[in-house]
């Protein structure tokens, strides 16, 4: 029997629980047609998706600003992930330095104001 070091142990363990449930993805954000209604389907999907996969861990009210921003950073990559390479494309434009692709917010701001989807006031 072949011996396995505590650690090693630990991160087998956590492969398995996190790789034991299987998500669907999303369709990809259709950038054709009617891009706004499609935008208005799509990020429920979105949501939905990255909740139940864990990819949007739950941010307690008194995290500190490094863990919001992570938790952003993580958020924006996923949503650049899956929506697919016309919409990775498209982000691309939005900001040279990357820093609107990287927070979630300004991100999903960046591609409603592209799709002229109305603001919440």
């Amino acid at each position: 029997m072949q011996y396995v070091t505590p650690i090693v142990q630990e991160l087998l363990i956590t492969l398995e629980n996190t790789t034991s449930a299987t998500f669907n993805l999303p369709l990809k954000l259709s950038l054709e047609g009617n891009v706004h209604e499609n935008s208005i389907r799509y990020k429920p999907h979105f949501l939905v998706y990255i909740r139940a996969s864990g990819k949007d861990p739950n941010i307690p009210v008194d995290a500190t600003a490094e863990e919001k921003e992570k938790s952003s950073r993580m958020k924006a990559r996923a949503l650049l992930n899956v929506a697919g390479e016309d919409a990775f494309d498209l982000a691309a434009t939005f900001d040279p330095n990357d820093e609107e692709i990287d927070d979630y917010n300004k991100l999903i701001k960046a591609f409603d104001n592209y799709t002229g989807r109305p603001k919440n006031k």
